[in-house]
């Protein structure tokens, strides 16, 4: 709750000052924390290159409650804190950047092609334009950035420890 009021208080003030407010999305991928992972929290394609982890593969049923999940957090963004709209983070070793790069697991349908490493961004696109409309969502993106390569090529060396 605390939260929502912050993000309310600078929405307003923004505003305030005549200008627009972008909240950005991003969820965790091969950088997520390996102490929030062994926490139990499973919300990320790999867990990152530590002694205590090893990649695991999300199953498509994951991949869908993931595009819930982004779209209730533009609900809340829009809706809950004022924001003008939603910028998706496909960027910097993003969950999405995985998969377009080509750098998550092979999942069935999402994997290979460049049709399949674009179906998850494009599905949790599609989803918020569809409820908020294009002019309120954003997708960020870095084509030639190489940034999860490194820590996915010593996450792959290991052996997984489930």
């Amino acid at each position: 709750m605390a939260d929502r009021i912050l993000c309310c208080q600078v929405t307003q003030a923004v505003h305030a000052r005549k200008s627009f407010f972008f909240l950005q999305l991003y969820a965790n991928g091969a950088g997520a924390s390996a102490l929030a992972l062994d926490s139990g929290s499973r919300n990320t394609t790999f867990r990152p290159p530590t002694a205590i982890s090893s990649p695991w593969a999300l199953s498509t049923s994951v991949i869908h409650e993931y595009t819930r999940l982004y779209v209730k957090a533009a609900e809340n963004a829009i809706q809950g804190a004022g924001s003008d709209g939603v910028e998706i983070h496909g960027a910097a070793g993003s969950l999405i950047h995985q998969f377009l790069h080509g750098e998550a697991p092979q999942i069935s349908g999402y994997y290979g092609r460049i049709e399949n490493r674009t179906r998850f961004a494009l599905e949790v696109l599609d989803t918020i334009v569809q409820k908020f409309g294009a002019r309120k969502t954003a997708l960020k993106l870095s084509p030639w950035s190489s940034f999860p390569s490194k820590l996915i090529e010593i996450s792959r060396r290991r052996k997984p420890s489930l």
